[in-house]
């Protein structure tokens, strides 16, 4: 049986800290995105009456996820080589 994971992802302390990680990852040709859009501040959202502050702690948590490289095909090495990068970043 093989798994459908589809996304990994971390959570980090900060937006800025997010965003530094990105900025490190994409020095060493790691994709990493964040992608997560609390729905009530997304244009439906807001059209049916969502503002910020409404969910603030669904806010929080989306400035600071990152989602990292996952697809079935990933190789140890290549694994160990992102696992390895975050480590030398400086948080």
């Amino acid at each position: 049986c093989t798994q459908p994971y589809h996304m990994f992802y971390i959570i980090l302390p900060s937006l800025d800290i997010r965003q530094g990680l990105i900025e490190h990852l994409k020095k060493h040709k790691i994709l990493s995105v964040f992608h997560y859009l609390p729905l009530h501040t997304s244009q439906m959202g807001r059209k049916f009456g969502g503002n910020r502050g409404d969910c603030p702690v669904t806010e929080n948590i989306s400035e600071r996820l990152l989602r990292l490289p996952f697809y079935n095909s990933l190789q140890q090495g290549e694994l160990s080589r992102v696992v390895d990068t975050i480590k030398d970043y400086q948080f």
